[in-house]
């Protein structure tokens, strides 16, 4: 049978996708630059923004050759609403058809899906929150302070793009506040939204603001409705449910960033992928696609500490002229300097008994010396074991504290670990995505889950499993009967998948595509059995041979009680 998680898929639904692998190579590239960290008695400061500024201008000239004076930043003061918008609208003017146009902001955000703020904003509305000179004295001064999607993006955006333009745009700052990951991580991060019940007069008015602002703040720069855009990218630091977050530098020495200053969470993993110092050219043609970069993002972001996912529009779903496969500003990368990754090492507390019974199985054991890093951290609470990953977040729950079992667990956990950071060489693009991702990397219990993928090559593609117990199975094709190939650029839209259901913990879905179906692959259709195992280990070994043209992409979804 299928994984617990998943019910069997019923069927796959093609939609042909027209569009490029790489946009041609920009004349010139303008960027806009905006950071604002400094709110005076309307928020409180952050660290981040001003050196995300200095820093995302400092990569783009140094590693991207673009030229300082294509370059507008706006700091603080300066990024007052009006000066935002207008800088935004002069970029149509400084370039023509074909050009690059990068926006970037920075800094503090707001959103109705938090349902304590009590600013009236529409239910599915959000905002940036520029530098405010004069507090405002009513709600619809607040109202009008605030640079909204609908109202004052989207415009601007739709303008840049049906004149041509290639828009890369990249927001660092909040939609809500309504989250479950990294529950037990020790590092309070501060988050980058502001809630409004301290700054708006009360009584509230109820009253509606129509359609002209609806829609949450990174989807409207687009809008909710069918993708209306041709030539326009979005990444966003978090989900529609989510808080960003900041790195201050009190914290610097346990979460260093790439650069040794504060920044955004989000940020200081762009800046990596940028760089060159975090991987991200997936099919190794020397150039960064932009959903390479938004895949890369996912990954590094899903392993630390932080209680949101990056997210993308359009969504992989949703990309019906394959703007995911469109080339970072059409140049080639920095060439890629990652550093070497860490062993694996479980964090044991006190509980000698557990540490010896590891360090007999190979295991390192999280020791001072050893620094603030390590893979696995286990805790017994009530009669039960909880294994929490270096994010804070829950991987799974023993209903046992009794050494064996908890060791056994663990040694289960290892080869997960081996596996998810197994080195995987992709000879072409594979882009996927959680079906809604939008609201955020956690599903609850009752929700239903659905995956898209899209493949740059014509494919075979396979799906499989991995629970929080080590249960691995094959999801998708779940007998001969499904192998079949997908046409280049199509969607695969895998639907009528079960509720999520206990128990709750981390779900790791990888996704693979083979120019060529690979027949000893089919023993394993439809079949489940714990990684550890002689059948799983042997499904890795056939999946992990390197005589196809092949392509991988890893996805982690945590799941929690309703």
């Amino acid at each position: 049978m299928r994984a617990r998680l998943f019910s069997r898929i019923l069927a796959s639904q093609l939609m042909v996708a027209a569009g490029i692998l790489m946009a041609a190579p920009s004349q010139a590239v303008q960027a806009l630059l905006v950071g604002v960290g400094e709110y005076g008695s309307i928020a409180s400061p952050l660290e981040g923004p001003a050196h995300d500024v200095a820093s995302v201008s400092s990569a783009l000239s140094s590693h991207w050759s673009v030229p300082r004076g294509n370059i507008v930043t706006l700091v603080d003061e300066q990024a007052t609403r009006s000066r935002i918008l207008t800088e935004i609208e002069l970029l149509l003017d400084r370039t023509s058809a074909g050009e690059d146009v990068f926006v970037y902001m920075s800094g503090h955000g707001t959103s109705a899906l938090d349902r304590d703020n009590a600013l009236p904003l529409p239910t599915t509305s959000g905002a940036f929150i520029p530098y405010i000179e004069r507090k405002p004295r009513s709600v619809d001064g607040w109202i009008q302070a605030l640079v909204i999607g609908r109202r004052d993006l989207n415009p601007l955006f739709r303008r840049l793009d049906e004149a041509g333009r290639q828009v890369f745009v990249v927001i660092d700052a909040c939609y809500s506040g309504n989250t479950v990951r990294s529950a037990f991580s020790s590092m309070a991060l501060q988050n980058r939204y502001v809630d409004f019940a301290q700054l708006v007069p009360h009584p509230i008015p109820n009253r509606s603001f129509g359609d002209d602002l609806g829609g949450d703040f990174g989807a409207n720069t687009i809008a909710h409705e069918a993708y209306p855009y041709d030539n326009v990218f979005y990444l966003g630091a978090s989900g529609e449910h989510e808080v960003a977050q900041d790195i201050p530098g009190s914290l610097l020495k346990t979460l260093p960033t790439l650069d040794g200053k504060p920044h955004g969470a989000f940020t200081d993993a762009f800046l990596r992928v940028i760089t060159g110092r975090l991987p991200a050219d997936q099919n190794d043609d020397g150039y960064l696609a932009y959903g390479e970069i938004y895949q890369s993002l996912r990954g590094f972001m899903g392993e630390r500490p932080y209680t949101h996912t990056p997210s993308r529009l359009p969504a992989v779903s949703d990309d019906e002229t394959s703007l995911s496969s469109r080339s970072f500003f059409g140049r080639r990368a920095p060439k890629p300097n990652p550093p070497a990754k860490g062993p694996f090492i479980v964090d044991v507390g006190s509980n000698n008994e557990l540490a010896r019974a590891l360090a007999n199985q190979g295991i390192a054991v999280f020791d001072v010396a050893s620094g603030p890093s390590f893979s696995l951290e286990v805790r017994t609470i009530s009669g039960a074991t909880q294994l929490i990953d270096a994010s804070g977040n829950l991987i799974t729950t023993l209903q046992t504290t009794k050494q064996p079992e908890v060791t056994n667990a663990v040694l289960v956990q290892r080869k997960i670990h081996e596996w998810v950071n197994n080195e995987f060489d992709s000879d072409f693009a594979l882009f996927t995505d959680v079906q809604g991702l939008g609201a955020g990397s956690t599903r609850r219990g009752g929700d239903v889950l659905g995956f898209s993928a899209r493949s740059g090559k014509r494919s075979f593609l396979l799906m499989l499993n991995v629970g929080p117990s080590g249960n691995l199975s094959v999801l998708y094709p779940y007998d001969q009967e499904e192998v079949n190939a997908i046409p280049a650029k199509q969607l695969v839209a895998l639907h009528d998948l079960t509720r999520v259901a206990p128990p709750y913990g981390r779900e790791i879905v990888d996704v693979f595509a083979f120019q060529e179906w690979p027949s000893r692959l089919d023993p394993f259709l439809g079949e489940s059995f714990s990684i550890a195992s002689r059948e799983g280990q042997s499904l890795i070994q056939a999946l992990m041979a390197d005589d196809l043209s092949s392509a991988r992409s890893t996805l982690a979804v945590f799941t929690a009680s309703p």
